[in-house]
């Protein structure tokens, strides 16, 4: 007989992951004390040449692994959907790539000139699409520039490019002077080459797009081998192309993929190449909608499609309980390798074959006229039939482990309370009072001042601090509200509903077991 293991992520495991992201976060900071990238300033009379030493590379090299872990960049950029015109490893530049007329800042003098590339046409091209926020383009942009110092200018031409203005990058410029001009206010490359997250290289030689690799790979010795036409190990960042939902999906292109079910509207289907990760999205047209879900391991498309069933403070960690073979479990998301961040090929052709093997997609179309309450319970049903089907699994919603917490509920109707949430805020606001207008459940606004209350409030012995909304108001809902500071050290939660009652709302002690999922191997399915 298979033998089976029966896996359940507590409270304690949660806890405990919690703790080590905040580890991790600490960690970083003084990671990022003691190897401040300012550090590329040369001290007097210390004989250094400006460069940290290769132990610093080292640890700053683990420090960006984490930080693109921890962090993600793809939030504040200015990106484009992929389009006909978007070009490729192996295409051919247009004519105007060379000619365009580009805004240029010196990231070393400041000076601020106009010019194109048609000089440049024989040289290798490094295009490095960053920002000034984002930490890992100003690691590799520092990389490149102690790089730059051995390479002939001749034949290489490093080109940061940002949607940004020149303003944007003073600051940066002061800081590293570095021998660069950098595209500025950039529409034009963006849209020829498009990308989804920062930073991201391209790499142009004669003419032709040569590479397009992750941002480790840059070094001196890949460099030289484009140059003498010859192509490195490198993992190219293909994950650039976007779905169009207008279309129908999994066919040719629009995310070609091997399709394990086509019936009734629902497809599901194995790895989508060169396509990027899309979390479960609703889209809706003239006459249908279509939810879908792109590049995902299994237990992240089956939690975003139950999500909102779900115990509301479980994390993906935390909703499942798991009754299925070590091999399955290998799998899941919390088995997913990590990228090396240093330009190890081997390694990351190991990632890539994970994903190859265990990312899948789904995609649902309906008429216009289904709720998306309606279309996420459909989506649901034929979700656990095809997983049962192809992977022997069943999918199931339980009863999970009993919870004490807190949950914010109404006692006015919903419109009444959404009117008292947007009411004017004064314009002179007291030094006892904190008034502000945010999202509804931002942290670290109005929640900070329903959840921290309650950290005090041992007598109501709360499994959970986080306070759960069952208000019927989005999180995103635009509020403004006034509470008094001293709210946050309440050590009786009368004097918090005296608080929430000026808005229509409560806070609710519940006391029940929770929703969770289980995933229950039945058979054993070769894949």
């Amino acid at each position: 007989m298979m033998k089976k293991l029966k896996l359940q992520f507590n409270s304690s495991a949660l806890l405990y992951i919690q703790i080590l992201k905040i580890t991790v976060i600490v960690i970083l900071y003084f990671l990022v004390s003691m190897f401040s990238l300012s550090a590329q300033t040369s001290r007097k009379n210390s004989g250094a040449d400006g460069l940290l030493s290769r132990s610093a590379i080292k640890k700053l090299n683990l420090l960006i692994a984490l930080c693109s872990l921890c962090f993600p960049t793809m939030l504040k950029a200015q990106f484009y959907t992929p389009d006909s015109s978007s070009l490729y490893v192996g295409d051919k530049v247009p004519e105007n790539f060379y000619t365009t007329k580009y805004k240029l800042f010196d990231l070393k003098s400041k000076a601020e000139s106009i010019s194109d590339l048609s000089a440049d046409y024989d040289k290798l091209i490094v295009l490095d699409f960053w920002a000034n926020w984002c930490k890992p383009c100003l690691y590799y942009l520092m990389k490149m520039d102690s790089i730059s110092k051995e390479l002939d200018p001749s034949k290489v031409k490093i080109i940061p490019v940002t949607y940004q203005s020149s303003k944007d990058l003073i600051k940066i410029a002061e800081r590293f002077a570095w021998n660069y001009r950098s595209i500025t206010e950039d529409t034009v490359l963006a849209k020829m080459f498009p990308h989804q997250n920062l930073p991201h290289m391209i790499w142009i030689y004669k003419g032709k797009v040569v590479a397009k690799p992750k941002s480790d790979y840059v070094s001196k010795e890949n460099i030289a081998l484009i140059l003498h036409e010859d192509m490195p190990k490198m993992v190219q960042n293909n994950a650039i192309k976007a779905i169009d939902p207008n279309k129908s999906l999994f066919t040719v292109n629009n995310g070609k993929a091997d399709l394990l079910v086509d019936q009734k509207g629902f497809k599901m289907a194995g790895f989508v190449d060169q396509y990027f990760t899309v979390p479960l999205t609703i889209h809706r047209g003239r006459d249908s909608m279509l939810i879908y879900s792109i590049n995902n391991p299994l237990d992240q498309l089956i939690y975003q499609a139950f999500r909102q069933d779900v115990f509301q403070l479980f994390d993906i960690t935390s909703a499942f309980q798991w009754n299925v073979s070590p091999s399955i479990l290998q799998k899941q998301s919390f088995h997913e390798p990590v990228p090396s961040y240093q330009g190890d090929y081997a390694h990351d052709l190991k990632v890539r074959d994970w994903m190859l093997h265990n990312y899948y997609s789904y995609a649902l179309k309906l008429p216009a006229s289904y709720t998306d309450a309606d279309a996420r319970h459909l989506l649901q049903q034929r979700l656990q039939k095809a997983i049962l089907a192809h992977f022997g699994l069943k999918v199931e919603l339980i009863r999970g482990p009993r919870k004490r917490y807190a949950a914010l509920q109404r006692i006015r109707p919903l419109s009444v309370v959404k009117k008292l949430l947007q009411q004017p805020l004064s314009a002179k606001q007291s030094a006892d009072t904190v008034q502000a207008e945010v999202a509804f459940f931002d942290q670290p606004h109005f929640q900070l001042f329903v959840s921290a209350p309650l950290r005090n409030m041992k007598q109501l012995k709360l499994d959970e601090n986080a306070v759960i909304n069952e208000t019927d108001i989005p999180n995103d809902f635009m509020a403004s509200f006034a509470f008094p500071k001293s709210m946050r050290k309440a050590t009786e939660l009368q004097s918090v509903q005296q608080e929430l009652k000026r808005y229509g709302m409560k806070i609710v002690i519940m006391d029940r077991k929770v929703p969770m999922l289980r995933v229950s191997q039945v058979k054993k399915i070769n894949r």
